[in-house]
């Protein structure tokens, strides 16, 4: 019989601590203690790395697939980036905790990605959209959340919920819902103004950036009808670091490295 351990390990976990040698293992799949055993530092260490491993893989899916979706309308990765370090930026500046912080930088890429059900006629249309394409269009965020939803799932709950509310008005005069004040979620009303100011002072296939300190103006014309005045004065707090960040992102070819990482 072998010697009893308070530490109990399943079958896959013993053969990844006996470096894969059965032999190890008795006959009634029970584990021996060689001297080695007690070197646990090494084995969670092992464990860990595997994890972090599975973490960037995991991220990296998420990342290629808002990508995808941003590309159809001629963004590009740095879109991506953007979105996810300055959501996570802006979050902290509201006091909001590292671990939200953590998940809205991974989350907020994915609030278009309801638009993948757009046909390309309304994606990539540079002419004024008609009533029925508009129609269409206030259909993404339900589309996203839907896809989304995952309740077992943390990031992919705050993505869903930012999806679902990145587009509702401080004021109630949003879609798809219509929810107003502090009924939107915190992420929704923190990526709505990242949204807005990264859509604005950056190139898109309709129209040039504009300049700063005009999107700024509106940012701040529009406290307390399209954003929440406590997420615009948190954002005025930190906007010359938040126009570094993009700065700094837009100046080099961005690889999913820059978005994955930690």
């Amino acid at each position: 019989m072998a010697t009893q351990n308070a530490l109990q390990f399943s079958q896959p976990e013993l053969l990844h601590l006996f470096d894969g040698d059965v032999s190890k293992i008795d006959d009634e799949n029970e584990p021996t203690v060689p001297s080695n055993i007690l070197d646990l530092p090494s084995a969670w260490r092992q464990r860990y790395t595997d994890l972090q491993l599975l973490s960037y893989e995991y991220h990296e899916v998420l990342m290629r697939f808002a990508i995808a979706v941003a590309r159809r309308e001629g963004d590009t990765a740095g879109h991506i980036a953007r979105m996810g370090l300055l959501s996570a930026h802006l979050a902290l500046a509201f006091k909001a905790d590292r671990d939200f912080a953590d998940l809205i930088r991974f989350a907020s890429p994915l609030h278009d990605i309801g638009k993948i059900d757009l046909p390309d006629s309304i994606i990539g249309k540079q002419e004024a959209l008609t009533g029925e394409e508009w129609e269409a269009i206030r259909r993404h965020p339900q589309i996203g959340a839907q896809m989304l939803d995952a309740a077992n799932v943390p990031l992919l709950r705050l993505a869903a919920e930012i999806a679902l509310s990145h587009h509702e008005k401080f004021d109630g005069s949003g879609y798809p819902q219509g929810l107003a004040g502090t009924a939107i979620p915190l992420s929704g009303r923190i990526v709505a103004v990242i949204d807005f100011f990264d859509a604005l002072t950056n190139d898109r296939i309709y129209r040039n950036a504009l300049p700063d300190a005009e999107v700024l103006d509106m940012i701040v014309a529009e406290s307390g009808k399209h954003f929440d005045p406590d997420i615009i004065r948190a954002f005025l707090g930190v906007k010359d670091s938040l126009i570094a960040e993009r700065d700094r992102i837009n100046a080099q070819d961005v690889h999913l490295d820059e978005l994955v990482r930690r």
